[in-house]
């Protein structure tokens, strides 16, 4: 698995970068096992136990090489990796487990990356990227406020994992490393603007405080409440409130580390625990879209009274007309196959697949314009 010694390497590569040998040494170590002898298992095994590889965090106070921006991209690159060297690790031998891993990394597409737009947001952008803004809410004079560094964990958790993505394509995730930890990749500013904008129309100002304190930053008050907010997008990025403020509005909210932690756990369990999606309802579903079309189709046979070419008014614009209407229950029935077929949603099937081999695509598409043309004759056999 080319992703999975890349990984490692980007891995190694990142925690020299922030002076860590000995965190460093551990994961040379594995990278040597693998070349060696394709084994993955001493990897996989520093998960579990005392002492592993989720009990890390860079931080100046561990004594890492880091300012506060970096430390903040420097552990979301590490849990990414980990998450994606995790999963790899736990089958070596299966060659789909690299595909499977890349295409939970496109599943998950930034919302800052991508800005939205109002060209059908996916669902992921309707309920949130999955990353947290912490904000500190005073009891005493009402002030809202986060910090700086909780804008930047907000941008790190959304765009990592893709950029990681792009990069394993590109042959340039060492240089990811460096521009990350750096600062260089040109849409940064852009994107701090773009949270702080989102966080200011939330009620919450963006201030340049220790975000290690939770005090008033007006009134130095320690009387306050710490809150997390989901960013979403669908047309313009906003903050909510996240589901566990939501259901717990009267019990005290985790702690950021707490919140992190539980999210990396989700992103490690392995294919068979994560939540998937209802692959037979979707097919099935699939199959109704493509059946409830071709009869529109045999509908439209009947009523035009035509076979090959629309027998219209006789003009351009009736023949047109026609051609059009008759061309959308066919568009239908090819989105209603490739849904039958893959088991995909067909809103993300784009996603998906973008990353699967060309014959891959090649095939499935076939598939839906054969069942296509099959649905065409027929219609115009039973008219």
């Amino acid at each position: 698995m080319a992703l999975y010694e890349d990984g490692l390497d980007a891995l190694a590569h990142l925690l020299r970068r922030v002076c860590a040998p000995s965190m460093e040494a551990q994961i040379r170590s594995d990278l040597e096992a693998w070349r060696k002898r394709h084994d993955a298992a001493q990897h996989r095994a520093k998960y579990s136990g005392n002492s592993t590889y989720d009990d890390w965090v860079i931080h100046s106070q561990n004594g890492h090489q880091v300012d506060e921006v970096q430390q903040v991209w420097a552990n979301a690159l590490l849990d990414k990796l980990q998450s994606v060297l995790r999963r790899l690790a736990e089958k070596p031998d299966d060659p789909r487990q690299e595909r499977k891993v890349l295409n939970s990394l496109i599943r998950h597409r930034s919302i800052l990356k991508d800005p939205p737009s109002n060209r059908a947001p996916s669902r992921l952008k309707e309920i949130g990227s999955g990353t947290y803004l912490r904000s500190i809410r005073c009891q005493q004079c009402g002030d809202h406020h986060t910090t700086h560094l909780s804008v930047e964990s907000v941008i790190a958790g959304d765009v990592t994992g893709e950029y990681l993505c792009d990069a394993y394509e590109t042959g340039t995730m060492i240089g990811l490393v460096d521009r990350l930890l750096d600062g260089t990749l040109e849409k940064f500013a852009e994107m701090r603007v773009q949270v702080s904008c989102a966080a200011e129309r939330a009620g919450i100002a963006v201030q340049e405080t220790d975000g290690q304190r939770d005090l008033c930053a007006t009134c130095g008050s320690d009387d306050v409440t710490v809150e997390h907010r989901t960013l979403c997008g669908g047309g313009q990025l906003r903050f909510e409130l996240a589901a566990f403020e939501q259901s717990q509005k009267h019990s005290d909210p985790p702690a950021p580390d707490e919140v992190a932690r539980e999210r990396r756990q989700t992103d490690l369990l392995p294919d068979s625990v994560q939540r998937k999606p209802n692959i037979t309802a979707l097919r099935l579903a699939g199959v109704a879209i493509a059946t409830l079309a071709f009869l529109a189709l045999v509908a439209e046979y009947r009523h035009f009274a035509v076979r090959g070419t629309p027998a219209a008014t006789g003009s351009l614009p009736g023949n047109w007309g026609i051609l059009i209407l008759l061309s959308l229950p066919l568009v239908v029935i090819v989105c209603g196959a490739l849904q039958a077929i893959t088991g995909v949603y067909i809103r993300d099937y784009f996603s998906v697949f973008s990353n699967l081999k060309i014959s891959r695509k090649f095939a499935v598409t076939t598939a839906a314009a054969a069942i296509a043309i099959v649905a065409v004759i027929l219609a115009a056999i039973v008219q």
